[in-house]
């Protein structure tokens, strides 16, 4: 298997090869993916990665996966939950602190926006209480 200069290597160019992007400080499941095929790719021939070693990077690509996958849903119900409830929040556009009631959550990608008051699409970040 390559050394860790490799892996580094396949790091360092998939966090800097996207224009107009900052690196990410956390993990996700494509940089993850990305490396394990750096991995695969840079592997010294003589010495080749063992069978188990790689299952056991598949086995942390898939709970990274479903990690993932549990975060989104979770998030989604939250938005749900606060259907019709009075919320505070900030503003994005003014940065002021507002309240109002929810009136529509949408699902947009892994993300949920909240409508509130017919006024304010946010993002159910900035939400800092519920009542």
């Amino acid at each position: 298997m390559a050394g860790i200069g490799s892996i580094q290597d396949v790091l360092n160019t998939t966090q800097t090869s996207k224009v107009g992007q900052t690196p990410k400080s956390e993990m996700g499941k494509d940089q993850f993916l990305q490396l394990l095929v750096g991995q695969l790719q840079n592997q010294d021939p003589m010495n080749p990665m063992e069978d188990k070693d790689f299952m056991g990077q598949m086995a942390q690509f898939g709970q990274l996966e479903q990690v993932t996958n549990m975060n989104t849903s979770l998030e989604s119900q939250k938005a749900f939950g606060m259907l019709g409830k009075d919320v505070t929040y900030n503003d994005p556009k003014t940065g002021e602190i507002k309240t109002g009631t929810v009136e529509k959550v949408a699902l947009e990608g892994s993300k949920s926006t909240l409508t509130i008051s017919g006024v304010s699409k946010i993002e159910i970040s900035q939400v800092t209480e519920v009542r």
